[in-house]
């Protein structure tokens, strides 16, 4: 196995649209991450930089209470 296969994180289709549920624009979030548009259609596993460059995005429609 090459490390390649290990650096993908599987983004199940509920990730997205409890996103979406949440009143958070999927594509907003992918755009400013610089991210393809076309992860959420297309492919289920983002790269762990690719997640990790989203979390913060997502985390700051959610400020801590």
């Amino acid at each position: 196995m090459t490390s390649h296969f290990f650096d993908r994180i599987k983004m199940p289709a509920n990730f997205w649209m409890e996103l979406h549920r949440s009143n958070i624009e999927v594509y907003e979030v992918l755009r400013k991450a610089g991210l393809p548009l076309t992860i959420p259609t297309q492919s289920t596993f983002v790269t762990t930089a690719q997640c990790f460059i989203m979390l913060p995005i997502v985390k700051t429609r959610f400020p801590e209470k």
